[in-house]
């Protein structure tokens, strides 16, 4: 059976991109909304994705959400008729340290935090300074990248599998044509 693809609607991809510049040096995190593959849809759509900002602790490393936050957070969803897709999933980026790239795969951290809120899809935002011009395109592993503005962006959707008891992450091809093509004329 084929992997499930990640189609990604432009402005959630730009609430991402956004929310990762505005806190460039270190992490951002935040909820994706839309639908889960069924046997006849093959895919996951991202319609939004929201930023969180309430953490208790927020470093270059890692991000602590604040229980209250979450829970105002989920009182306002479930009261705007707006949000007609459930929240499957997050996002958040890692961002580079000095000279060191971060990290385009889900930590340990990261998987336990899917597992305990139940998230069906993690995208991966690695945020990087600009060095050269890239043109945004797909990779032949399915994540996306380019460049937009002072920084450089390559994206991986993740999803969780089980095996034997254990969680194993597994790349997911992403789909975001007019996300790409849009980038390509606003760079």
């Amino acid at each position: 059976m084929a992997l499930p693809s990640v189609h990604i609607d432009k402005w959630a991809l730009f609430n991402m991109l956004f929310s990762a510049v505005e806190v460039a040096k270190t992490e951002c995190i935040g909820w994706l909304f839309g639908s889960t593959p069924t046997s006849i849809r093959r895919y996951f759509r991202i319609v939004n994705a929201i930023p969180l900002q309430f953490m208790k602790v927020r470093r270059n490393s890692e991000v602590e959400l604040h229980d209250r936050g979450i829970t105002q957070t989920d009182n306002l969803i479930n009261v705007l008729p707006a949000f007609k897709f459930p929240r499957m999933g997050g996002f958040h980026s890692h961002v580079e340290w000095g000279d060191v790239q971060p990290p385009l795969h889900l930590s340990d951290t990261d998987i336990q935090f899917m597992v305990d809120w139940e998230k069906k899809i993690e995208i991966i935002i690695g945020v990087m300074k600009n060095r050269q011009y890239v043109l945004w395109h797909r990779e032949k592993d399915g994540s996306i990248c380019g460049t937009a503005g002072t920084y450089f962006f390559h994206i991986y959707a993740y999803t969780l599998i089980d095996s034997e008891g254990e969680k194993y992450q597994l790349s997911l091809p992403i789909v975001a044509p007019s996300s790409i093509r849009f980038l390509r004329k606003a760079t």
